[in-house]
């Protein structure tokens, strides 16, 4: 089973039939929340990335307002404008008022399907364009905190894998780390094999069992909120008893995290069943608003 084939309905669906509003600033009632659809010249994948904002409502009234940001990562294989199919979760947003900018980008493109947030070489470097550059281009654009403790990456799927290993590897960057229905090692684009690299160290940073070693002391001195959760009824296989292997580790390694087994599957039912629970515990996690 295809992982795109989960989330292709959403995608397809969710601007239209959700009311999602999809403008440019200056015709954003200044009020009113708006997503904004944006891009820049990626060097690290050699190319435009683009990527969504949605401003939380007050925005513009607030000039001198500075806001934590979360950056919600889509699942694979995708396409470039794939990062629309989580426009789902705005109605959410908006239910909760919640006070952040909320970041949705593109994570794959027509050749490059599937990189799992990796860096894959030249022209393949989605870890560095997503945890670097794109985080700047954001700060330039949109009145973030910039900070660490501000700052937070969420995903589902293979973009829960993404948020996960991501976050692991820049620690120094993200407070807050939430996987939903995701993994902990990079797969094929069906879930059922480990990803091949050419080169023994690339596999080794691609799976978080391996990572975790290396990684749990400073865990456990910095405050980070590292939760997950998966389906009960996940369809691909040992997607849910990785993440109670993944559990036990922390566990075993002393590290504080959240972890749950909901009932349901691996699609846009139980992620939106769950969404406002887990939003709400992101941006609880990340420093306030500031002035």
């Amino acid at each position: 089973m295809s992982r795109a084939r989960l989330l292709v309905p959403v995608a397809a669906a969710c601007l239209v039939a959700l009311g999602v509003t999809v403008a440019v600033a200056s015709r954003a009632p200044a009020s009113q929340p708006a997503v904004l659809e944006q891009s820049f010249y990626s060097r690290a994948v050699d190319g435009a990335l683009r990527f969504g904002v949605w401003l939380p409502r007050g925005y513009a009234d607030h000039p001198r307002r500075r806001y934590p940001v979360l950056y919600l990562l889509h699942g694979l294989p995708a396409g470039e404008y794939s990062y629309r199919s989580l426009y789902f979760l705005v109605p959410t947003l908006e239910r909760m008022n919640a006070q952040a900018i909320v970041v949705f980008p593109q994570g794959a493109r027509p050749g490059d399907s599937d990189d799992e947030y990796r860096n894959l070489g030249s022209g393949r470097l989605w870890s560095t364009a997503l945890t670097r550059e794109l985080p700047a281009v954001v700060s330039s654009r949109f009145r973030t905190l910039g900070t660490r403790a501000g700052r937070g990456i969420v995903g589902v799927s293979a973009g829960g894998y993404g948020a996960l290993i991501l976050g692991l590897h820049h620690l120094g960057r993200y407070r807050v780390i939430e996987s939903w229905s995701g993994y902990f090692h990079a797969t094929t684009p069906d879930g059922s094999a480990p990803m091949e690299f050419t080169r023994p160290a690339a596999a080794v940073a691609a799976d978080a069992h391996r990572v975790l070693p290396s990684v749990a002391a400073t865990l456990r001195r910095r405050p980070t909120l590292l939760a997950f959760y998966t389906g009960s009824d996940d369809p691909y296989p040992g997607f849910t008893a990785e993440n109670r292997q993944f559990s036990r580790e922390l566990a075993e390694a002393g590290v504080r995290h959240r972890f749950a087994v909901y009932p349901g599957g691996h699609d846009t039912a139980l992620w939106a069943t769950h969404a406002r629970a887990w939003l709400g515990m992101a941006l609880h996690a990340l420093a306030s608003v500031a002035e």
